[in-house]
Parts: C-alpha cells; structure tokens; sequence
C-alpha cells in the first residue's frame, strides 16, 4: 500500500549491501545499458581455509597445500607462495572479502580472474608471476598474462592464469649483475628481445654449469620455461679468462 515504509536492521543492511556489491563485482549485475535479458551462471566455488597465519587479503595470490574436511565440507588449504613455477602446488586468487587466520572463504581458479598486485604499471599482454611469501604478483615468468586494470580495488588488475601454453620456451637477453661463481644459479637482469627490462636481480639458471666463471656483466640469451630462466648462451672472451 502507499505510504508503507520497509525497515531493516543495521546487520540486514549490512548483508543486502555486502551480497549487492559481490554480484556486481563478479558480472551478476550488468551495469546499464547493457544488462538486458542475458543470464549469467554463477561460478562453481572453490572452498579454501587460510593456514598463512596472516589475513589474506582480497584478490591475492595463494598456493595449495592440502585439502582438509571441516563440518562435512571439503577446503583446499592455502598459503602464500613458495615457488613462482607451481612445483610445490597450483594457483588460485581470493576474491573480494579478506579471509581472516585459520578462516574459511571462495577462491577463483581463472582462467581470467582478479589479482593483487604490487602496484607497479601493468598493461595488457604483460607476463607476471607469483612472489615468493607475498600475496601480490609481479612482472616476470610466462604463467599469467595482464588483460588490464581493474578498478574495484587499488592495485588490482584482470589477468589470466596459465595463458602461456605449455612445454614451449620464450627467448629473452640477459646481463648477470653478479660473478657467476657459486652452484648453477646467477642474478641477471633481464630483457625481451626488443630491449624491455624485465626485472633485475632475477635468477638465471645453469644446469649444468656450463658458463660458470662468468663475470657480472657478461650479456646473452636465455629462454623461459615454466616459470625458470634457463640461460643457452653468452658472449665468450678467451682473454678475459672464461669460456
């Protein structure tokens, strides 16, 4: 009837506003005009419970451990990550609520999903990577690719997970930043082939270490594989007394 006023509670509100904002941040609600008829199914959930010992953040980068059973549901375990390479255990991405100590909340496996970042400028087709014991990704690696910004959040970005395609190697430069003369790692920086910095201080690997003995600053080509920098080959300087 006219004149009928409808009230809630300070926590009924709360909610109603809290689930408004999350199906509009997961595409549930179209913004006009575009909404029309179409239908959206929603997502299947990926249950997960916080063993970091830290809140995680919205958005962030979490690696599995484990699964756990908990009141009759099944959680996968996450932690910040170990590796930027998977070995110890796939991706996945927190959604929009911060999920507390020891807390249970929804993750995203992608392909295409949100994610935290550093801050640092992003732009579409940029490769990133997860960072060792930090929720946030960086440029670097082959295992997520940046569709571009995402303004539900600071530092946040759209990005698809494993849109690099397995097994194939990506050729890059490289210039050690330090002697190579210890196991069968060095720090390098390193560059596409056109000369764009991809990071500095990145760890580039030597299997065999077959160029050991180079000097900081000797430059080459390395290729990117599964998230490691493989070097293949370098400048050789006889008088400089390497090979």
């Amino acid at each position: 009837m006219a004149g009928e006023v409808a009230g809630f509670s300070r926590e009924n509100a709360k909610l109603i506003l809290e689930t408004v904002r999350y199906l509009r941040a997961n595409g549930f609600i179209p913004a006009q005009p575009s909404r029309g008829r179409q239908t959206i199914p929603p997502p299947t959930p990926i249950f997960v419970r916080n063993d970091s010992g830290e809140e995680i953040p919205a958005y962030a980068c979490l690696q599995t451990t484990g699964t756990v059973e908990d009141g009759g549901q099944n959680f996968i375990t996450v932690d910040k990550p170990v590796d930027n390479t998977g070995d110890a255990g796939p991706y996945l991405f927190n959604g929009q609520e911060p999920i507390e100590i020891g807390g249970f909340g929804i993750a995203y496996d992608g392909p295409l999903t949100r994610m935290l970042t550093d801050g640092a400028t992003l732009s579409s087709g940029d490769k990133c990577r997860p960072v060792v014991a930090e929720w946030y990704i960086e440029l670097g690696g082959d295992l997520i690719t940046i569709v571009g910004d995402d303004d539900i959040e600071p530092n946040t970005v759209r990005g698809v997970i494993g849109a690099a395609g397995g097994g194939g190697g990506e050729l890059f430069r490289f210039e050690l930043t330090a002697d190579f003369t210890t196991g069968n790692t060095v720090a390098a920086t390193i560059k596409t082939m056109g000369g764009s910095t991809v990071g500095t201080g990145i760890s580039l690997t030597d299997p065999e270490a077959i160029f050991f003995g180079l000097p900081s600053g000797s430059k080459g080509y390395c290729i990117l594989q599964a998230g490691t920098y493989y070097e293949i080959q370098a400048a050789c300087a006889a008088e400089e007394g390497y090979v």
